[in-house]
């Protein structure tokens, strides 16, 4: 309970002028659409001057209509009692005259003032009559036409200024405020919050900035924000203290008791039911919580069994349901409910399912299933797990025969629904464009809600507050690198699984971000770049099936349903025997560590003998500037080697080790000699890929001419003949001539395709398969016909679509707060990843042992450092103890699979390091890491734990060996240290087992079915 000094609270009346022990606020029917007019600080009696609201809603054809131009808004008290006074207030947007657009949008503002706090939530929740494209909603934009404010302030991390009326803006994640000492007026919970420093119209701060400009086109949108207003002398104490105890949900429900009555008893039957009675009251519950929400209040009390309404169309898969909303001229979906727990899996009439744009020349236009069909069919088949569902007469000339088909497939023994969408029909020269299909938006029902995302490795999300960072990638990519994403409950364990099963990894793009105003709801969609993007009468096809399942566990879990559609489905899976990939020679599959550096030879085949040496095991060096050309510059053109080459390659691989140089797989330098235009124009022009200017993608990366000029590097058409035979041609010589053992193709597996619209080409025109069907699969499957068993591709990034082609995947930029080893889950034993980016800074010795443990617990091959560190005796000998345990275990690492990490309970610390991805770059873990790895065929599966802390640390581990087949009455384990292993001794199949672990040590458990 927060407690200022502060004048007594005197009784607030239920009018328009509110009246507390921190402030007085009026609303006033006749100005700014009912919104405060006027905001007085109680004990100084100072008035803010000049507030005004700029609330509103911008199109860019059609301009502003705003709240404050309503003549005619509705205030309301809703409720006056000790804690609070509750006032609400409607309006529409307007124009200066009071004109109103078409679809009529209007918003509710419930405005919380609490008396005993100097806080004021603020619930916002805008609606429209009719899908009405929106660029800009503005929600809470406080402005001061005036001076009087001095100071701007803002966090995290804090930052602080003074007005100079700049047109400067200041935005922050946390909190912002506008000071005339000692007052503050700012905004917590609030999304991004925006302080502008203006010079025309004075200064402003507004809630949920991130969101304003971003479009609306649906039918709502809820958002909500913290208004706090001190009035102190020690400002910074005063708001730091609101800060930590505002919710991170701004959540007060208004609803109706004996609903809320009702549901508790549902509740309960839930928890004592059994069976199909225990599915029949989950799903009872999820339709009261459902009519709740929708605000369905007679409905959901009518009778004392619930029916559905008329209006529902339900799709039931097992515990899985689907419900859709009939409207006028539409079919919106509802939610996903889960009848076995009574959650609502998705936040209702919040997005939708697909969003279908078409562009007509400079003319472009949205379709959702909602609103604007004159007509919506639905077919069921008669094994009712079969459902057709049309959209027809969108009712815009020039689509009157364009028709929207969703098939949707029920799965009930795995409680899960299968979707596959297409769009065809529109007349010339409309086009189809792009395609979100599907849009969701989960929801967590409490805290603990993890959200799974398909990042790097795989990051996993809390739905909390603050919010995560919005993420926007493309696929196939290194950092959107598999198709699919998970929203579970870390409490009871149950959990939504999300995939796109589309077997050629064709190009889209992910959208995963937090619901403005609700921290505990994030949007995910696809978004699907049509293939003949631009060309009249083309179509659009589901690449794939989008997978809803419900599933009990964590992320892990999710993993194995993506696990099992990869390994069956997926063509980019290769084939795999009993040794793993036997395509991929022994000496890789059994490497264990990398060093990295570039250079001439003189300076690096010594270093990395001197690295062989010091760690005793065959490693892998990755050979960067072996060229005479400057790095980044002059590609492709990277003969002549530097002098020594071939003799430091022969000289290395005979002492056992790998040689690897690097070429980049995308790009041609428009000034491919020096500062000339040597072969770009004339010979590469034309198999560069094309925006649909007719210009090739330029990329730079830091490097510079000669002149000073940055190096711009066209990326090149993988389909084109071209290019496939210039990379070809490099990887030959370098197998060929120069005699390397590998050949590293930078980027293949990092950067997204481009959409080339070269019709010289062949291939369709933007989206599509074509990046990975015909360029880079025909391109690899001739390099890996042409090169010798013992020889190795690699290469950056871990975008799954090239994995078949692939002996290794350089997964330098798995660097990130709250990685899970996701994509090792999925792949581990098909392909070998190896190498984290080991950097400097303060903290880099506690890093290398966080990234070192990290690798060796995910199965990757370890390092990919300088060989330098040999040099660095502490940090040395827990790198080398980490290479030598790999080395033990090494064929878990190719024959087996990942297996589900072992639970450590106890009181484990965090360990916080600064791992320089990018800067300064913090990242924590868990002082003790565990991992698991199984090999099937062969009963037998091992644990590895890793303590990087400086101290020791007691853990009591947890693992049921049955989960993974070993069962019988005679199991055994011994102890692996990189010195060897133990004897066998007998085990039991539950694992429980309380140890300390060592400061900085390695060890594992295996277990078996035979000694």
């Amino acid at each position: 309970m927060l407690d200022f000094s502060g004048p007594q609270t005197t009784p607030p009346p239920a009018t328009g002028h509110i009246q507390t022990r921190w402030y007085s606020i009026v609303h006033d029917a006749a100005k700014m659409g009912g919104l405060p007019v006027s905001l007085t600080f109680t004990d100084s009696g100072w008035q803010v001057p000049g507030l005004h609201w700029n609330d509103r809603l911008h199109h860019q054809q059609f301009g502003g209509f705003a709240v404050r131009y309503d003549p005619h808004p509705q205030i309301q008290c809703l409720s006056t009692g000790p804690v609070c006074t509750v006032v609400r207030i409607r309006a529409r947007y307007t124009s200066p005259n009071g004109r109103c657009p078409e679809s009529k949008p209007e918003v509710v503002y419930d405005w919380f003032y609490f008396h005993h706090e100097p806080l004021v939530l603020v619930q916002g929740r805008g609606r429209q009559m009719s899908p009405q494209l929106w660029h800009e909603v503005h929600f809470l934009e406080m402005a001061f036409a005036t001076n009087a404010f001095t100071h701007w302030a803002g966090g995290n991390p804090p930052r602080e200024g003074t007005f100079t009326a700049a047109d400067q803006s200041h935005s922050f994640s946390r909190w912002a405020e506008v000071r005339c000492e000692p007052h503050a007026v700012g905004l917590l919970a609030a999304g991004s919050v925006m302080v502008y420093d203006g010079r025309s119209y004075g200064p402003y701060v507004h809630a949920h900035a991130d969101a304003a400009w971003q479009s609306w086109s649906s039918s709502s949108w809820e958002r909500s924000a913290w208004l706090y207003l001190c009035n102190s002398n020690n400002l910074q104490e005063s708001r730091q203290r609101l800060a930590e105890s505002t919710p991170g949900r701004a959540g007060v429900h208004l609803g109706v008791e004996p609903l809320r009555q009702r549901m508790a008893e549902q509740s309960e039957r839930l928890q004592k039911a059994r069976g199909a009675q225990r599915a029949r009251a989950g799903w009872q519950l999820a339709c009261l919580r459902l009519l709740e929400q929708q605000g369905r209040y007679a409905e959901a009390l009518a009778g004392s069994e619930l029916e559905l309404p008329q209006d529902w169309m339900v799709v039931p898969a097992g515990d899985l349901r689907l419900i859709f909303q009939r409207h006028t001229n539409g079919l919106a979906l509802l939610t996903l409910a889960d009848t076995a727990t009574g959650a609502l899996l998705v936040q209702p009439n919040s997005l939708p399912l697909f969003e279908i744009t078409l562009r007509k020349g400079t003319q472009e236009i949205q379709l959702r299933p909602d609103a604007g069909w004159g007509q919506v069919t639905w077919e069921t088949a008669r094994t009712g797990n079969l459902h057709h569902i049309q959209w027809r007469q969108a009712g815009i000339p020039g689509l009157e025969k364009f028709v929207v088909h969703l098939r949707i497939r029920a799965q009930p023994t795995r409680h899960r629904l299968t979707l596959e969408l297409e769009a065809a029909g529109q007349a010339e020269p409309w086009s189809l464009w792009t395609v979100r299909f599907p849009q969701l938006t989960v929801e967590g029902a409490g805290k603990g809600t993890q959200l799974l995302l398909p990042y790097g490795a795989g990051v996993l999300k809390e739905l909390a507050d603050p919010p995560f960072s919005p993420l926007h990638g493309d696929y196939p990519g290194g950092w959107v690198s598999m198709q699919m994403a998970a929203c579970y409950d870390t409490q009871d364990g149950a959990g939504l699984y999300m995939g796109f099963h589309d077997p050629v990894g064709s190009t889209k793009r992910f959208h995963a971000e937090p619901r403005a105003g609700n921290a505990q709801a994030a949007a995910l969609s696809w978004e699907i770049p049509v293939p003949n993007m631009g060309q009249p009468a083309n179509r659009f096809q589901s690449p794939g099936p989008v997978v809803w399942q419900l599933f009990r566990g964590d992320w892990f879990d999710a993993a194995l349903i993506y696990r099992q559609w990869v390994h069956q489905e997926a063509r980019w899976f290769p084939p795999m025997g009993a040794e793993g990939r036997t395509d991929t020679p022994l000496w890789m599959r059994e490497l264990c560590a990398w060093g990295m550096t570039g250079g001439p030879p003189d300076k690096c085949v010594p270093e990395m003998l001197a690295f062989r040496a010091a760690l005793g095991l065959p490693v892998g060096f990755h050979w960067y500037n072996w060229h005479q050309i400057p790095f980044d510059n002059d590609y492709p053109h990277y003969f002549p080697a530097k002098d020594g080459f071939v003799a430091g390659v022969r000289q290395l691989q005979e002492a056992g080790v790998a040689v690897m140089p690097y070429i980049n797989g995308r790009l041609w330098d428009t000034h491919d000699k020096g500062i000339n235009d040597w072969q770009f124009s004339t010979v590469a022009l034309p198999a560069a890929a094309k925006m649909q200017s007719g210009e090739p993608y330029l990329e730079t990366y830091g490097s510079r001419e000669t002149n000073g000029q940055p190096v711009r590097l066209a990326v090149m058409c993988p389909t084109t003949k071209l290019w496939q035979e210039k990379v070809g041609n490099l990887v030959q010589k370098l197998f060929g001539e120069c005699g390397v053992q590998a050949v590293y193709i930078d980027q293949v597996a990092a950067a997204a395709p481009v959409l080339c619209f070269d019709p010289a080409h062949g291939h369709p025109l933007g989206g599509g398969g074509w990046w990975n069907e015909l360029g880079y699969w025909p391109m690899l499957n001739h390099l890996h016909a042409a090169k010798l068993p013992h020889q190795i591709l690699t290469t950056e990034c871990n975008a799954e679509p090239f994995l078949r082609w692939f002996d290794g995947y350089l997964t330098w930029h798995w660097q990130y707060e709250g990685q899970v080893p996701l994509f090792p889950a999925v792949y581990g034993g098909a392909i070998q990843m190896f190498g984290r980016a080991y950097r400097g800074g303060p903290s880099k010795d506690l890093a290398l042992r966080m990234k070192a443990a990290q690798q060796l617990c995910w199965g990757e091959q370890l390092g990919w450092l300088e060989p330098t560190l040999a040099r660095e005796p502490q940090n040395f000998a827990f790198f080398t103890n980490a290479v030598w345990l790999r080395w033990h275990l090494r064929r878990y690492f190719y024959a087996g699979q990942m297996a589900r990490p072992p639970q450590l309970v106890g009181d484990i610390p965090t360990v916080t390091a600064d791992w320089q991805w990018s800067g300064v770059w913090p990242v924590s873990t868990p002082a003790l890491m565990a991992g698991a790895w199984h090999l099937p065929a062969e009963n037998k599966l091992v644990l590895l734990f890793a303590n990087v802390s400086d101290s020791p640390v007691p853990a009591t581990i947890q693992y049921d060996l049955r989960a993974a087949g070993l069962t019988g009455r005679r199991l055994f384990r011994r102890q692996w240290t990189a010195q060897g292993c133990t004897d066998f001794e007998s085990a039991t199949p539950t694992v429980k087992a309380t140890e300390v672990f060592p400061p900085g040590q390695l060890w594992a458990w295996e277990f078996s079915i035979n000694k």
